[in-house]
């Protein structure tokens, strides 16, 4: 058994290993380089995954970023929004409450010259003049003045508020417009 060992022995040292340390030398260095070759080889390909890699992290986080862009940008078109309607419906109560006021103001301009059609011209002045009394006369002209003074600014606030209320349907034309726009 012996010798059976021994001859195995031998035939692995003539046909594996080289003989001597100068034959298996090139053996080596083929090896080597082939090794060599091959963790570069390897190496290429980890750096391509880390660039592969890098690249869609890169892309994600690039997305992730625009999203919170857009997220912000929405917020921010969401509180505009929000302040403009706000703003509208200020400028629709004003405009309402200055209709309203006009409204008051035709009322009363319409039922004076009712009463001035009714009376026919200077009435008050000649009523106070049927009395005979000095004192009933100054109270007429007083009262008609006051009546004048009445109408007439009662006519000038409401030419201003005319203008005010032009103004302010023109304005909401233009708010309405941007906050259609804001909303696109």
């Amino acid at each position: 058994m012996r010798t059976g060992a021994l001859i195995l022995a031998m035939l692995l040292a003539v046909f594996v290993l080289p003989a001597s340390p100068e034959e298996r030398a090139p053996d080596r260095e083929t090896r080597l380089q082939a090794m060599e070759r091959h963790i570069h080889r390897l190496q290429q390909e980890l750096d391509q995954l880390h660039s592969r890699e890098k690249g869609v992290l890169g892309q994600l986080s690039r997305i992730e970023v625009e999203v919170a862009l857009r997220e912000a940008q929405m917020k921010e078109t969401g509180i505009r929004l929000l302040e403009l309607g706000a703003h509208i419906a200020a400028r629709e109560a004003t405009a309402a409450g200055i209709e309203a006021a006009q409204e008051d103001r035709e009322r009363y301009l319409s039922f004076r010259l009712r009463e001035m059609y009714k009376q026919g011209p200077g009435m008050t002045f000649r009523r106070s003049l049927l009395t005979g009394e000095v004192e009933d006369f100054l109270a007429g002209l007083r009262y008609a003045s006051f009546l004048n003074e009445r109408d007439t600014r009662v006519i000038r606030e409401h030419r201003a508020d005319a203008s005010r209320l032009r103004e302010e349907q023109a304005a909401l034309v233009t708010e309405r417009a941007r906050q259609e726009r804001i909303r696109s």
